[in-house]
């Protein structure tokens, strides 16, 4: 099977269509454990079962949707901002960006809805792009391959480099499986991503290593976003995932490892084996990036893979030293700007 993906569609999604998204994944049994919006039972049970992941809501009144008369089969809830912000993110801070994000349509939602007419072609669309990843995958275990998913949604360094190299010691096959869904600002663009890891594809890796994306929401929501992530990742049909040290995360307000040890605690529920990583420095002893953990030098050789550092120096156009020289030369010749 060849790779169909429509970079075009994928490249262009944004925030007002986050409830279609979800929507087509329902429908696309890429979520568990459950295929419906939620009601008011359905969400306390969600709240009482972390390892579920992300409950999927449907908000009240939006334009995209028919909703059906209040009955058995539908009905109307409302919640609270801090109910939110506590049960779905564990924080007290309700100016969190997922908050913020979760609740953008109100605090009103409704157990049932059906997408207007116009916006099926959508829902074809990201359910066609997410078949198209599960097809793929399906198409290398047929010839008894292992293969491991790496979500990541940045511009690759070295440190995600180790990440690769070490999965690629677990299975016969590692895939960039990075969420294509709407990006909040400052994310790096899709089209930018793809470009990067296809540069390091072709000129390092080769076969074993591909770029096959999925379309769907982030939440920013760290320890039960993971999971979430950890069931998509299951009935994609990967035999592994890898949790890294802030995964979904933002704004540092979960802990180093949190996420990891949530999923890995929780590992026999979702089908699918995880692959925690503390994340990855530069040692200077082996004079190379590792994962903490993975070489016997002292914590005072090892030096941080700054993210945010590499951000400044890509906006700068300058050459970070723990990524790779001619990526990054590829990347300062990309016209317009590589962030949302």
């Amino acid at each position: 099977m060849k790779e169909d993906f429509d970079w075009d569609f994928a490249d262009k999604l944004d925030y007002k269509i986050r409830p279609i998204i979800d929507f087509a994944n329902l429908k696309g049994n890429l979520f568990a454990p459950v295929k419906e919006y939620l009601d008011y039972s359905g969400w306390v049970n969600f709240l009482k079962n972390r390892s579920y992941g992300i409950p999927i809501m449907l908000p009240d009144k939006l334009s995209m949707f028919n909703y059906p008369d209040n009955s058995v089969d539908s009905k109307s809830f409302d919640l609270n901002i801090k109910d939110i912000s506590k049960g779905i993110f564990n924080t007290n801070r309700i100016d969190y960006i997922g908050v913020k994000i979760f609740a953008e349509n109100g605090l009103s939602f409704k157990s049932s809805g059906d997408p207007k007419k116009e916006i099926i072609p959508f829902i074809n669309n990201v359910q066609k792009f997410n078949n198209n990843t599960k097809k793929l995958i399906e198409k290398i275990k047929l010839s008894n391959k292992t293969i491991a998913a790496f979500q990541c949604r940045n511009v690759p360094h070295f440190g995600h480099q180790a990440i690769v190299e070490s999965l690629m010691s677990k299975a016969d096959v590692v895939v960039i499986n990075p969420i294509l869904g709407p990006k909040k600002p400052g994310d790096i663009k899709p089209d930018c991503l793809r470009a990067t890891w296809q540069y390091l594809i072709k000129n390092y890796y080769g076969e074993k290593v591909k770029f096959w994306p999925v379309i769907a929401n982030m939440f920013y929501a760290g320890p039960r976003e993971a999971a979430h992530h950890a069931i998509i990742r299951s009935n994609l049909g990967f035999n592994y995932f890898s949790v890294g040290r802030d995964h979904a995360g933002a704004e540092n307000i979960y802990q180093d490892e949190e996420a990891s040890i949530f999923v890995i605690n929780h590992e026999r529920k979702f089908n699918i084996k995880i692959i925690a990583n503390r994340g990855a420095y530069f040692c200077s002893s082996c004079k190379k990036a590792v994962i903490r953990g993975a070489c016997p030098h002292k914590e005072e050789g090892l030096e941080d893979i700054s993210g945010s550092d590499f951000r400044k120096h890509i906006e700068n156009k300058k050459i970070y030293k723990f990524a790779d020289k001619n990526l990054q030369e590829f990347v300062f010749e990309m016209k317009g700007s590589i962030f949302e």
